[in-house]
């Protein structure tokens, strides 16, 4: 048997519609989202009607027509009628609205669970995505850190070849290798042996290093080196540092190229970042 039931019911509008009965009477309906999130369907006047705009908020005063003794999640969508419709923003409050939608959760519960919103669903990420952001995360924090890291290796290797002393050697034998990185020989690399005299304490000595170029197969015959006072037979080809203030292996004296490679690394690293925790919290 069939009853009707008063009942004021807050929501977000979905959808509108109307048909021509037999009568050849329109009807016009609005669809609407209730606290539960379940979906519910009620005709409505056509000065409602023209107002109902998908996405809007308003409360609905229903006659809802109901079976199974009254359970509101069993209704007749035809017969069931919204009386009056106040729109959020023009007939009343979000206040109001909130504290409407939080009563009616708690009253529409008693018929049945209220449904997961489509907000959580799509805010789970699948394990592989999480994983591929924690990625991003972490490779774009090492990038960051790399920055304070290679100031600090920089002014590690100060102190420690603090007591070495820089002189000029004489490259007195280099002999070199060709080597390129890929099938087509455009990028080529010199590889060449060199054979390094130098003086300490009025006594000479010889180094064998190996260095790296891209453009020459020879290097100059005089180079920058550094020798241990203590050992001098200790010693390494070096570049004065300007991070370090002295020479030493692997050094650079220009602050434009330290520069450009830290806001390369920063860059690179807030970028990477980012995306990592788009894709693992992004909505």
């Amino acid at each position: 048997m069939l009853k009707k039931f008063n009942r004021i019911l807050g929501g977000m509008i979905t959808g509108t519609s109307f048909y021509v009965d037999k009568n050849n009477e329109q009807i016009y309906s609005v669809s609407f989202k209730r606290a539960d999130n379940r979906e519910m369907t009620v005709s409505v006047d056509r000065q409602y009607y023209d107002r109902c705009v998908h996405g809007n908020l308003a409360i609905f005063d229903i006659d809802v027509v109901m079976e199974n003794d009254g359970d509101i999640n069993h209704y007749d969508k035809k017969l069931s009628r919204a009386k009056r419709v106040a729109f959020v923003g023009v007939d009343t409050d979000i206040n109001t609205y909130k504290e409407r939608m939080t009563e009616d959760l708690i009253w529409l519960s008693r018929y049945a669970k209220p449904l997961k919103g489509n907000d959580s669903k799509k805010s789970k990420r699948p394990p592989w995505m999480i994983l591929i952001g924690l990625v991003f995360i972490i490779g774009g924090i090492l990038l960051i850190a790399s920055v304070p890291i290679k100031i600090f290796a920089q002014i590690s290797d100060g102190k420690r070849y603090a007591d070495f002393i820089y002189t000029e050697g004489e490259v007195i034998d280099q002999d070199w290798s060709m080597s390129t990185t890929n099938h087509d020989n455009d990028d080529i690399y010199y590889d060449i042996k060199v054979k390094i005299q130098y003086e300490a304490d009025g006594n000479e000595y010889v180094i064998t290093e190996k260095i790296n170029n891209q453009r020459y197969s020879i290097v100059l015959v005089e180079q920058d080196m550094i020798y241990n006072q203590s050992n001098p037979s200790e010693a390494y080809l070096a570049s004065y540092d300007v991070i370090a203030k002295r020479y030493i292996p692997d050094g650079c004296d220009s602050w434009v190229s330290y520069i450009l490679l830290f806001v390369i690394l920063l860059v690179m690293g807030i970028i990477c970042t980012g995306v990592g925790i788009m894709v693992t919290f992004g909505r």
